[in-house]
């Protein structure tokens, strides 16, 4: 190894004042080992030739080679990867991380190598430093004289060609001192050595060579060398902070004051919520609302019909559709399979019935048929929960929901009424349908999944009509069963629609014919929201115009509880949804705000230890994955956090909603979307937020860092 400095110029710059000139033009050459003492008083520019010599501070003038190469050219990659395996480091002041203990302070430095130490370096180097027994005493427990021993275990452990001592027995008493000296005088003898000091006697005992500067110019040299030309150039390498080790740095900081992180993180997660929150209103409209909904209630099928509508209001839902119309409608739904529920009219069942609205038995009304077998129970999700399916036309299975009119209210034979308690009470018996002159035998009991759970209280548990609250509501409601149809519909054995036809054609439109056409109601989310959306496709052959001059449009609807509640409430959700966004950006502002003045004071308070890494030969890079870890950490915690807040804090409003709109809603909803918009938000906030702090401390010179120069 041979170093030589040639005509080496440095010069400060002064705010107010003349500028300062630390270095005039010096020029020397050291050797490969030996202890070389560089001599002086305060000012005369020792340190900042140090300095230069260890890559942490630049120079204006003149050049160093290290091997035959000049470092004039190094990027600031280069002379991080010099620090890291070239030379090491002891500071007067030891820059150790006090808060870490001795193995890993001097493991530090093999982790800034990419390197694990298999072969137990760490206690090698440790022992020859007499400290192995302090391996895992925290270095604030530690002695001024122990400190520096660590802090040339530290530098020794990577074996550097190099070894740049600052003041190093500076703060210590003369007996620690001299085993410092003595310590160091024996490791010249296998690298180079060179000590900074204004103690000369300590120079003149232990040193082989002393250099003393005056005023940025040398004045005595001991012994001067010639240049003598290296046999090979240094190769810089460029090693890398294990991430683990920075990763556990990074997590140690948000630790360390937890009153701040606390206060921090409260904040965050207020803002992250918000934003998550305000997204679901953003994210609102009424075929997601309706697949929620249709979700939460459990429904098993689609059911459509014709209507128009004047101005985004229902002006007239037509009760049945055309065989032309229903044909058309299930080419644009993609499912596999579609079926009919066929016109019946309301007819209403021989159930046991008293005038009064205190009696619900009056909705058990039959609205269609719908021809079936088992296959369709599959296709549906429905069940056959006693009794058989229908084998010819003159019989029947009922849904659930119908037959727990009978068994709420008796069935009806003759003058008498027969309490029914079990579904094989029903099965057997006739039911006869007032709109048709002929009775139908009752062969089993279907169910449908009626999921209306607050109206079945109301209509099979005889809640009197002067304890409802919102008795005008329960009645809508129960249109809205109606319309749904699945749940009042008689089902029939394959065949039963030319039966009827043949024999009751004067009952039949041939115009309107088919009461709804219904699919199973499943797939991905995406398949469901196709087929939610297939009125706005077209109708009749034509598309269906949301621009119409006069507003109105007919379109193909989705009939049941979800698509009237939401289409009714929509005009509202659109308000805030049109004004979400607003609030969306002002939470974005505030939160990259708060963070950006965080993430200063937290970085401020690191650069010391920024500063001791980057002597110690970290990289840019390495500092990034430290702060990374510590705000990724952070941001990752705080996006899991406001996540769960913001699902429990949708669900609330939800219910809110529901008592506002109508029960069994779900107009809202925290899913995916939120989920990464708050995770957007928060990585984005802290990016911003860290970035100003990190970018001005990183262009820092290392010098700079640990002196804390502005």
């Amino acid at each position: 190894m041979a170093i030589v400095v040639e005509k080496l110029e440095k010069t400060y710059k002064v705010k107010k004042g003349a500028d300062v000139r630390a270095l005039k033009g010096i020029s020397f050459n050291l050797p490969d080992t030996g202890m070389v003492f560089i001599l002086g008083k305060s000012g005369c520019g020792k340190s900042t030739l140090l300095n230069i010599l260890g890559g942490l501070d630049g120079f204006d003038g003149g050049d160093i080679q290290i091997d035959g190469k000049s470092i004039k050219g190094y990027k600031a990659n280069d002379l991080d990867g010099y620090r890291n395996d070239y030379l090491g480091f002891v500071f007067q002041e030891n820059n150790l991380l006090e808060k870490e203990n001795v193995r890993r302070n001097v493991g530090l430095a093999l982790d800034l190598q990419s390197l694990k130490d298999k072969e137990g370096k760490v206690d090698g180097v440790l022992e020859s430093v007499g400290l192995k027994e302090f391996a895992d005493r925290k270095c604030n427990c530690l002695s001024g004289g122990q400190k520096q021993r660590v802090a040339i275990a530290r530098a020794l452990i990577k074996q550097p060609k190099l070894l740049l001592c600052d003041e190093p027995t500076g703060a210590l008493d003369s007996e620690t001192g001299e085993e410092i000296f003595n310590l160091l005088k024996e490791l010249s003898g296998e690298r180079l050595v060179v000590v900074v000091s204004h103690d000369r006697e300590s120079a003149e005992k232990y040193g082989d060579r002393v250099i003393e500067l005056k005023d940025g110019e040398i004045i005595s040299d001991s012994s001067p060398q010639s240049v003598v030309e290296a046999a090979e150039q240094t190769k810089v390498k460029h090693g890398s902070l294990r991430f683990i080790r920075a990763f556990t740095m990074g997590v140690s900081y948000i630790i360390a004051r937890p009153v701040r992180m606390a206060i921090c993180l409260l904040l965050c997660l207020i803002t992250f919520t918000c934003v998550g929150v305000i997204d679901t209103f953003n994210a609102f409209d009424r075929y997601h609302a309706m697949m929620y909904t249709m979700d939460e209630l459990g429904s098993k099928n689609y059911a459509f019909c014709k209507n128009t509508f004047y101005k985004g209001e229902s002006l007239m839902a037509e009760s049945s559709i055309s065989l032309k119309n229903a044909e058309e409608l299930s080419t644009l739904l993609d499912v596999d399979r579609c079926d009919y529920i066929y016109t019946l009219y309301n007819s209403s069942l021989n159930v046991e019935n008293t005038d009064g609205d205190s009696n619900w038995a009056r909705y058990a009304r039959v609205r269609g048929y719908l021809e079936t077998d088992s296959k369709l129970l599959n296709d549906y999700g429905y069940k056959l929960v006693a009794g058989r399916l229908p084998a010819n036309t003159d019989e029947v299975a009922l849904p659930l929901y119908l037959f727990n009119f009978y068994k709420t209210y008796g069935y009806k034979d003759g003058d008498s009424v027969i309490e029914i308690g079990s579904y094989e009470g029903l099965i057997g018996k006739t039911v006869g349908l007032q709109i048709i002159e002929k009775t139908f035998t009752i062969t089993g009991i279907i169910d449908t999944n009626f999921v209306y759970k607050k109206l079945a209280d109301i209509l099979f548990n005889g809640v009197p009509y002067d304890k409802l609250m919102d008795y005008g509501d329960v009645l809508s409601n129960m249109e809205d069963i109606e319309q749904d149809v699945i749940h009042n519909t008689l089902f029939v054995c394959n065949g039963f629609s030319s039966y009827y036809t043949e024999n009751f054609s004067n009952l039949i439109s041939e115009s309107n014919f088919i009461l709804r056409v219904i699919a199973p109601y499943n797939g991905s989310d995406a398949r469901k929201l196709k087929n939610l959306k297939a009125c706005t496709t077209q109708y009749d052959g034509v598309p269906v115009s949301i621009n119409d001059p006069d507003n109105i449009i007919t379109c193909y609807h989705l009939i049941n509880y979800a698509a009237e509640i939401i289409m009714h409430s929509e005009g509202t959700f659109n308000i805030v949804r049109d004004c979400s966004i607003y609030a969306l950006l002002g939470a974005i502002l505030i939160t990259v705000l708060f963070l950006t003045y965080y993430a200063s004071g937290t970085i401020s308070e690191k650069h010391r230890e920024i500063g001791i890494l980057r002597a110690l030969g970290a990289s840019r890079l390495d500092i990034l994955k430290i702060i990374a870890s510590e705000h990724g950490t952070f941001a990752a915690g705080s996006i899991a956090i406001s996540s769960v807040i913001g699902l429990i804090t949708t669900i609330c409003l939800n219910n809110t909603f529901n008592k506002t709109f109508g029960f069994g809603t779900v107009f809202i909803k925290f899913g995916i979307r939120q989920f990464a918009v708050v995770a957007a938000v928060a990585i984005l906030a802290v990016a911003v937020g860290v970035a100003f702090p990190l970018i001005k401390l990183l262009r820092k010179k290392p010098v700079d860092v640990i002196a804390d120069r502005k």
